[in-house]
């Protein structure tokens, strides 16, 4: 789990350094085996922060990166980029086969997400990997 996360934020990474000559500092604020938060500084330009997250697939050890995330919504006032898998779905057209849907579980993750004053950009590719 912990390799993908690491994945998700390398390519970001590399992708922002090449988009900016390499003029780009990136500072490691918080991070633990679910998300990475950093704070991005271009030499000409005003902060934002960029949090990759690859939670969990256990509901439990899930619930716990909605926490962290939650607190740093209440504190954040710049640009924020939030990417990553948070191995939940909002709703069932997001998933093909499997076990159930649970529904009650789609809402609390579509209300979380309210909650915290995300904003989906939804998906490009594969509807479902």
């Amino acid at each position: 789990m912990l390799e993908e996360l690491f994945k998700v934020l390398i390519s970001t990474i590399s992708l922002l350094r090449k988009l900016n000559d390499n003029n780009i500092s990136i500072t490691t604020l918080e991070s633990n085996q679910q998300f990475i938060h950093t704070r991005v500084q271009h030499h000409i330009q005003d902060p934002w922060y960029l949090t990759a997250v690859y939670a969990s697939p256990q509901p439990n050890n899930g619930r716990v990166i909605w926490q962290n995330i939650e607190r740093i919504t209440r504190n954040m006032g710049e640009p924020w980029l939030l990417i990553g898998d948070f191995n939940e779905i909002k709703d069932g057209t997001e998933k093909k086969g499997g076990r159930p849907i649970d529904l009650r579980m789609c809402r609390n993750f579509a209300n979380w997400i309210d909650r915290c004053g995300l904003v989906d950009l939804e998906f490009i590719g594969s509807r479902f990997t």
